[in-house]
């Protein structure tokens, strides 16, 4: 049996905005990577590595503003 532990977060409304935002750019992101991995992969070419793709995506336009949210203090 597996067990889980839930747990309740409790922000406010700016914090909120902040996580939203922080999250709609990680996505943007993994997409961007995975479509890089799949079109890759559907070429017969190899999947880049994990380095590979930091060092490729560290100038795509959704890392810049998601570090930069991500420094926010709450």
């Amino acid at each position: 049996m597996k067990r889980c532990n839930v747990v309740r977060v409790l922000f406010s409304k700016v914090q909120a905005k902040v996580l939203e935002t922080l999250g709609d750019r990680c996505a943007a992101l993994w997409n961007a990577a995975n479509f890089r991995c799949r079109r890759a992969f559907l070429k017969g070419e190899s999947v880049p590595s994990y380095a590979t793709l930091c060092a490729e995506f560290k100038d795509h336009p959704a890392y810049k503003p998601c570090r930069q949210t991500s420094r926010r203090r709450f």
